[in-house]
């Protein structure tokens, strides 16, 4: 029998902006892991915004498709997912830690992310597909 688990976040960009702008680096390194913050850097070395939000809200939607979300004890840690690109450019996560517990838990195959964000917004919508062998 196979299932797929879903979950999806949308945030205000500006609510990753401020964020940074009040906590600096100590909130970027508790959020992000270091692939995500490279692919989210220009060349000048400012943040792409909407990609930043987008990230958050991607771990958010793995979090919910795993069931768990991100809060309390059962939450999954928030680098215990890691939104990369794949040779296409295509988001995928990878996951580690209680994230990639849960995934094995429920059986996981597969995980599909799309992101996207536009004028105030990003949003991330995670499909999980678990194969159950009984």
């Amino acid at each position: 029998m196979s299932e797929i688990y879903c979950g999806v976040d949308f945030i205000r960009i500006d609510r990753i902006k401020q964020a940074v702008e009040r906590r600096g680096n100590k909130f970027v390194r508790r959020v992000f892991t270091a692939v995500e913050l490279t692919d989210c850097l220009t060349q000048s070395g400012s943040w792409r915004w909407p990609s930043l939000a987008a990230r958050f809200a991607a771990k958010e939607a793995v979090a919910k498709a795993l069931g768990r979300g991100l809060l309390g004890e059962h939450g999954i840690a928030l680098h215990d997912v890691s939104v990369v690109k794949d040779s296409l450019g295509r988001p995928m996560a990878e996951l580690k830690g209680k994230a990639k517990a849960v995934f094995n838990e429920i059986d996981g195959t597969s995980i599909a992310l799309s992101l996207a964000h536009e004028g105030d917004y990003a949003i991330a919508y995670c499909t999980i597909l678990c194969v159950h062998n009984k």
